[in-house]
């Protein structure tokens, strides 16, 4: 969908990767992908990135915290204005979230000053538990990939991974397992975040339904509604962005995979929240 042929109605919009890989447009209509803005916006929007870091600096004193703050306002205004000249009106505080690498910035319409929008895993974990981080997600993304291929019911994937693992001849560590266990169908009700409580609780519907697994990370909204669910526009943002939340490299405005999306919302827990196997049993 061109941005010539939007109606000129209040939406949202996300724009990967600085800008660069185009961005998700989303309105009444439902979620369309957008190619880059001109040069000259984005440069506008990556000087607002970066005056909000500035903001940031501890070692500003007050009167200096305060001029920079009024010059980010100013100049985030702008920014908005001539994003809406080229894709129309935004609606509200939260209208355009801004993803680069490793962070971001959420800002509106409404004369509010930008939030800064750090990813989860550009956090302070050690560089120790990123490295586990990341092998633990290659494994788990192997994992549901070798269960799906092997046409395992996936909510018994979750419940018991192990037993799964077991089934495919997967080597999968108790680690690992007791991660995904915390995301099964019985354990919802405890995934402390809401949005990933929302995402993850789709994610099965779709699994057990089985009509929209090629399309649920695209249409996320429609498919909830088809299955008699409603999406807050929060999970909708979680969805649609979850390739970032991985930390990777966002380089195309493409629908992200349903891998990524378990793996973004394990990342969302806190590294003491990821358990470790409880049966006692040396697996593997």
């Amino acid at each position: 969908m061109s941005i010539a042929n939007m109606e000129a109605q209040p939406a949202r919009l996300i724009l990967l990767d600085g800008g660069d890989a185009g961005g998700l447009y989303i309105d009444a209509t439902g979620v369309h992908t957008l190619p880059p803005l001109a040069p000259a916006i984005l440069s506008q929007l990556r000087g607002v990135a970066h005056l909000l870091r500035s903001a940031q600096d501890e070692a500003l004193d007050e009167q200096m915290e305060q001029e920079l703050n009024a010059l980010l306002t100013r100049v985030s205004d702008l920014a908005i204005e001539r994003v809406e000249a080229a894709v129309g009106p935004l609606a509200g505080k939260d209208a355009l979230v801004y993803l680069e690498y490793d962070d971001g910035f959420i800002c509106g319409s409404t004369g509010g000053p930008p939030r800064p929008l750090p990813w989860p895993t550009a956090g302070s974990l050690p560089p120790q538990d990123l490295t586990q981080y990341n092998q633990l997600t290659a494994e788990i993304g192997n994992f549901i990939n070798a269960a799906s291929a092997a046409g395992l019911d996936m909510a018994e994937v979750f419940e018991d991974p192990s037993t799964a693992a077991e089934k495919i001849g997967f080597r999968l560590s108790g680690h690992a397992a007791g991660s995904l266990q915390q995301i099964a169908p019985s354990q919802l009700e405890n995934i402390p975040d809401p949005v990933s409580r929302e995402v993850i609780e789709l994610y099965h519907k779709v699994s057990a339904d089985g009509r929209f697994i090629d399309r649920w990370t695209a249409q996320p909204a429609a498919v909830a509604e088809a299955l008699g669910s409603k999406l807050s526009v929060d999970a909708i943002d979680r969805i649609l962005g979850s390739a970032a939340i991985t930390g990777g490299p966002v380089s195309t405005p493409e629908v992200v995979t349903d891998v990524v999306i378990i793996v973004g919302v394990l990342l969302t827990l806190r590294p003491g929240d990821i358990i470790e196997d409880r049966s006692g049993l040396a697996k593997f």
